[in-house]
């Protein structure tokens, strides 16, 4: 299975989220904190990703950034048989990540998980726009990208990804039609040194 351009945006830009954790402990288990402790929910997903992204556990990151419907939609979208198997997905967004960081080192990350902007959508689903602050060297060009990330909830589990991208922002809303009237403020990204 091949992953279109659409895909590997919303891959990298995965692989993005998962480096802008905050600094709380955490253990590898899944995220599983009830809807309704929102503010406890987006800390929790934003703590569970800096720990899979510290021990390069993309297993966990897919886990934590794509719910069941988005994963189908990716599927759906990359033309691969409604049979691939979750494992094959992975593989393919694996290769992807390792590719992004052969290319890309990630010199500062913070994301703002307290000043996360907790929503409820038309069908009552928990989300939040978390601000973040990434700095990346690609190849000596020092660029600073300031950007809102979506945490939201599917089953009463929080999810983390970054929706900036108008690619992955319409596969969210094909999988999840309640957040389609979200706004996701354009990320801003700016070169700071060459």
């Amino acid at each position: 299975m091949k992953l279109t351009s659409p895909l590997r945006s919303f891959a990298i830009a995965t692989l993005l989220v998962a480096a802008t954790a905050t600094n709380v402990a955490c253990t590898t288990a899944k995220t599983e904190v009830a809807a309704e402790q929102s503010e406890a929910g987006v800390v929790k997903v934003v703590a569970d990703f800096k720990t899979a992204w510290e021990s390069q556990n993309y297993d966990a990151m897919i886990d934590l950034s794509m719910p069941q419907p988005l994963l189908d939609q990716i599927i759906k979208q990359a033309g691969a048989p409604p049979d691939t198997s979750p494992e094959e997905l992975s593989r393919e967004i694996k290769k992807m990540m390792a590719g992004v960081l052969a290319q890309a080192k990630i010199i500062e990350l913070s994301i703002d998980a307290d000043s996360a902007s907790i929503m409820t959508s038309p069908t009552g689903r928990k989300h939040a726009l978390v601000p973040s602050v990434t700095i990346v060297d690609v190849q000596g060009t020092r660029i600073r990208s300031t950007n809102s990330y979506l945490a939201f909830t599917d089953n009463d589990r929080w999810f983390l990804t970054d929706s900036s991208s108008p690619e992955s922002f319409e596969m969210l809303k094909v999988a999840f039609p309640d957040l389609s009237g979200l706004k996701i403020p354009e990320p801003k990204m700016e070169v700071i040194s060459q």
